[in-house]
């Protein structure tokens, strides 16, 4: 469940609850990769790549920030 590069603060893998030691309450039958991107006019582009047909959007903190999917699987 843990993938990706470790933190810039030295922080190892065993600091994680995904790294060494934990135990998952049980079998794990998803995952999900979560993106946090300050919202610019740049990121608020990236909307077009999701799929329009399942889009979900929902701005939040007063239209500072916003919650998007589209319930798809990315082609990598």
């Amino acid at each position: 469940l843990w993938e990706g590069p470790l933190s810039e603060s030295g922080r190892t893998q065993e600091d994680s609850p995904f790294g060494n030691g934990f135990s998952p309450p049980g079998t794990c039958i998803s995952g999900i990769r979560l993106e946090i991107r300050k919202w610019t006019q740049a990121s608020e582009q990236l909307i077009a790549g999701f799929d329009p047909t399942s889009l979900c959007y929902s701005l939040v903190e007063r239209g500072n920030a916003a919650i998007i999917t589209d319930f798809r699987q990315d082609g990598d």
